[in-house]
């Protein structure tokens, strides 16, 4: 038996939710509250700069309508109080979840055998009887992934610029919040039915790996999202799609450093050639540079990279959990540190600027939705596809940011584009043919996949 102080797993998670549910509720008084003070601080737009420290800086963002509540210091608590609930939720989640890990910590010290064996039994149906691949099954997952995730970015920076809602580290750790309360509902599931879509969401996460690889791990992906988020602000769409490549690159420096990838000069000219096309991209956009949201993508880039490499040198070996679970696990921290960087870096949530209350519910939606589809497309596809179907998707995003919000693109943004494109192609025959390119070198390399493909070709025809 536990001890009588501890929570349960269920029950921890369902204290969880209830605390995180009850945010929107809070949230929809404050707007209606806020329709009562619609024209008693029109004189204070001086104050409101200081309450927005970033968006003094954003040249691209119109001024707020006419119409719109302005903040200042004598707004009454209930108009400045959803940021606050919202972090104390996250708290509370937070604290949930450390008390749910320790319940699950007891039992698979006292069960851990018992736990094996019905996890060997667990596998044994799936190994038996594996589903048959079906490429129309994969081609609808593809699609749903690409459709979703362009629309997602898009409606992002509609939600930024015209939708009335400048807030994108909030709006960031809204997203965390509905993660949560989505696959929190799944894990209260039956076992038999959870087991199936988040099978590692019981496993205890031992107290050194959660504070040396979790922790950090959601404190970077809190600086990815949000930041990343945040650079929709001063830039636009295209400018910011053409330099996410730099993520290769990031990723590979750190790689390096940390001893996890093996230097070679194939994958240093590869690096350069994705970086030289990013640099043109972004140095070729006269019209589109943005310096706040280059510096932005690029910090997101970093911690992006920084994560992926402080996952596979720190918890590979140690820890393993499933997609969906590895989210749960990250929601609450990372929604807790977004909350305090929004405290810093955005003013107060006012809610009078949304022309209709379900544009939130549905991004939120939207972020959920993307993030199992995710999932799926690593599960019913090949590493190759989804690369390819990632730089398809980026290429789609951009052409109808351009059709959409009218931004003028350069021929030497598109050949810079293209050119860092072709980088992360040939990154990814690098990877997969690593040992030709360290006999043969990069040209050698190149030259023999080509002819081992082309003689393939041959063969079949």
């Amino acid at each position: 038996m536990l001890p009588s102080h501890v929570l349960s797993q269920t029950e921890a998670r369902l204290f969880a939710l209830l605390i995180l549910m009850v945010v929107p509720c809070s949230a929809t008084n404050s707007r209606n509250s806020e329709l009562q003070f619609l024209h008693k601080s029109r004189s204070t737009a001086n104050e409101t700069r200081i309450l927005f420290p970033m968006l003094v800086l954003r040249g691209e963002q119109p001024e707020p309508p006419a119409d719109e509540p302005v903040q200042n210091f004598h707004d009454p608590l209930h108009r400045r109080r959803f940021k606050e609930l919202l972090t104390v939720s996250f708290v509370l989640i937070l604290v949930a979840s450390l008390m749910s890990q320790r319940s699950a910590a007891n039992r698979d010290a006292k069960n851990e055998g018992e736990s094996l064996i019905r996890g060997m039994q667990l596998q044994t149906p799936t190994m038996a009887s594996p589903q048959q691949p079906s490429i129309l099954r994969a081609c609808l997952v593809v699609m749903s992934w690409m459709a979703c995730s362009t629309g997602f970015i898009l409606y992002n920076k509609w939600m930024f610029a015209k939708g009335g809602f400048p807030y994108p580290l909030t709006l960031t750790a809204m997203h965390m919040g509905s993660c949560y309360v989505v696959f929190g509902c799944i894990s209260l599931l039956p076992q038999r039915i959870h087991r199936r879509y988040m099978p590692d969401i019981d496993k205890a996460i031992p107290k050194d790996v959660y504070l040396q690889g979790l922790m950090p791990a959601a404190l970077l992906m809190s600086l990815s999202l949000g930041i990343g988020n945040l650079g929709f602000l001063y830039a636009s769409v295209a400018f910011i799609q053409m330099i996410k490549p730099v993520n290769v690159v990031v990723t590979s420096l750190a790689g390096f450093a940390w001893g996890l990838e093996v230097f070679t000069p194939s994958h240093a000219i590869i690096a350069c050639i994705v970086s030289g096309g990013v640099s043109m991209a972004a140095v070729g956009s006269v019209s589109n540079f943005s310096s706040v949201g280059l510096v932005c993508q690029l910090t997101a880039s970093v911690s992006e990279g920084l994560r992926l490499i402080l996952l596979q040198g720190v918890l590979q070996g140690r820890l393993r959990l499933d997609p969906l679970t590895t989210i749960y696990r990250f929601t609450p921290s990372a929604g807790l540190l977004l909350c305090c960087f929004s405290f810093v870096l955005e003013g107060h949530v006012i809610w009078t600027g949304l022309p209709n209350w379900w544009v939130l519910p549905l991004n939120c939606l939207m972020a959920v939705l993307l993030n199992v589809l995710i999932v799926c497309v690593i599960a019913e596809t090949s590493a190759v596809v989804f690369v390819l179907a990632g730089v398809t998707k980026d290429i789609a995003t951009i052409a109808l940011s351009v059709c959409l919000y009218e931004t003028p693109i350069r021929t030497v943004e598109i050949i810079g584009y293209s050119t860092s494109v072709a980088g992360i192609c040939m990154y990814k025959v690098y990877k997969d043919h690593l040992q030709l390119f360290k006999d043969l070198g990069f040209f050698g390399g190149v030259a023999a996949v080509c002819s081992k493909k082309l003689g393939v070709s041959e063969r079949r025809i």
